[in-house]
C-alpha cells in the first residue's frame, strides 16, 4: 500500500524495472455523450500476448488503470499476469486512466 492507501507496483526482484512491452496509443473520443463533438485525444495502453493461446478460446483480460500512471509491470508481475493470465492462457490489455500518467485529454 502506498502513502494514501493505493496499491503500489508489484514487488520486483530488480531495482529498476525495464519492460519489453511498449506503450501504444489510440484516439479516444473526448465526449462520449455529445455526438456532435468529434474531438479526440491520445490514450495510452499496453498489451501482453505472453500467455495467449491463439488456437483455443482463450480470453482477453482488460485491466483499467487506477489513480496513477499505468505500468507494464502489471502485465508481467502483477496478480492477474502471474496467476490468472497464465492459468487461462489469456491476452492482457492495460488501459491508462485519463488524467493519470501520460493520458491527458486536455492540453
Amino acid at each position: 500500500m502506498g502513502k494514501y492507501g493505493f496499491l503500489g507496483l508489484p514487488v520486483s526482484n530488480v531495482s529498476y524495472y525495464d519492460s519489453s512491452i511498449p506503450a501504444q496509443w489510440f484516439d479516444q473520443r473526448l465526449d462520449h455523450f455529445d455526438p456532435t463533438n468529434t474531438d479526440t485525444w491520445k490514450q495510452r495502453y499496453f498489451v501482453s500476448m505472453k500467455y495467449f493461446d491463439r488456437n483455443s478460446d482463450s480470453p482477453v483480460f482488460l485491466q483499467l488503470g487506477g489513480e496513477g500512471e499505468a505500468s507494464p509491470v502489471w502485465l508481467e508481475q502483477g496478480q492477474v499476469a502471474t496467476n490468472y493470465a497464465k492459468h487461462f492462457k489469456a491476452a492482457q490489455v492495460l488501459i491508462e486512466h485519463r488524467y493519470y500518467g501520460k493520458s491527458h485529454p486536455t492540453r
